[in-house]
């Protein structure tokens, strides 16, 4: 399922795919699929706080467009 969403992601021709998560198994997973990823802190309360603390730490302008992808960890183990 991993690999689907890095394809799919892919796919929309987006020049920058991030995978942000707080926690390190969930970026292993990921490693093999050759996104950029991103560790981030632990005590977000939304992924839209996790993208937010992403957009701000990279500097992204306001005509960037960012597209937040989420999916529920807990089905994936």
């Amino acid at each position: 399922m991993v690999g689907r969403v890095a394809e799919q992601a892919d796919k929309t021709g987006a020049t920058r795919i991030v995978v942000a998560a707080d926690r390190d198994d969930v970026l292993a997973i990921f490693r093999a699929h050759g996104v950029e990823l991103v560790m981030t802190c632990t005590d977000h309360i939304r992924d839209t706080d996790r993208m937010v603390q992403i957009a701000q730490d990279r500097d992204l302008r306001n005509n960037k467009i960012v597209v937040n992808l989420q999916s529920e960890w807990s089905r994936w183990h």
